[in-house]
């Protein structure tokens, strides 16, 4: 794993993004109940397969059950990873703003 620095890392020809096909987090039942909202941050590494591991809340948004729910879909999410002269290699450090608003259904 190489330490994700945004910028500084010479030779990096494609940053690590979400995968177009990957599943969402869904909005948590009592997330919704409570008409909670707010950003959670994640922290983790992203191996060269793309896999998101060593998942921790960077930045909690205030909410149990929207951070849960957010370290619950990191588990599975699905990315593209990064790419250093051309080869997918693995990064730590990445982060991961999900930012949960509430809308009501009309």
């Amino acid at each position: 794993f190489v330490q994700w620095r945004p910028g500084q890392l010479p030779g990096l020809t494609q940053k690590p993004s979400m995968d177009p096909l990957a599943r969402l987090p869904k909005y948590p039942s009592a997330a919704l109940r409570d008409e909670a909202a707010g950003t959670t941050t994640i922290e983790s590494c992203i191996t060269a397969e793309g896999k998101l591991v060593d998942i921790q809340i960077a930045n909690s948004s205030g909410n149990l059950s929207l951070d849960e729910a957010t370290l619950e879909w990191a588990k599975t999410a699905k990315y593209t990873p990064a790419m250093f002269n051309g080869e997918a290699f693995a990064i730590c450090g990445y982060k991961l703003d999900w930012i949960w608003q509430y809308a009501p259904e009309e």
